[in-house]
């Protein structure tokens, strides 16, 4: 079931994702990258700045949820589906096209998410 965003959260999510893209910076230090993906992350511009954006969703979400009482509680699952892309994301290895696609469907399950916590 695809949960409709309202007006004004949409607008500060997109504000919020041109921010990040004008910081076009990977969320983690790329001087630390070692394996496959996060490389290709530090080398690809579009993949860093799909993870800043996806990054800025990710810990505004869980700012949000732990201080509205986790809201609906996303709380644990916000934790297991982060480390559930995280492997998704590895398993990729340094496939430009498979780490896009998972950071795209990454960002929209986010945005379902902030849908419900804002119900």
């Amino acid at each position: 079931m695809r949960k409709r965003l309202t007006v004004p959260l949409f607008l500060g999510l997109l504000m919020a994702a041109q921010a990040a893209s004008a910081a076009r910076a990977a969320s983690f230090d790329c001087r630390r990258a070692r394996t496959p993906d996060e490389i290709a992350i530090c080398q690809t511009p579009q993949l860093s700045e799909l993870d800043s954006i996806m990054a800025m969703f990710y810990h505004g979400l869980r700012r949000y949820t732990r201080r509205y009482g986790n809201a609906m509680g996303l709380q644990g699952q916000l934790k297991n589906d982060a480390r559930a892309f995280l492997n998704r994301r590895a398993a990729c290895g340094a496939n430009v096209p498979c780490l896009t696609e998972a950071y795209k469907e990454r960002i929209q399950e986010l945005l379902v998410n902030w849908a419900q916590a804002m119900e």
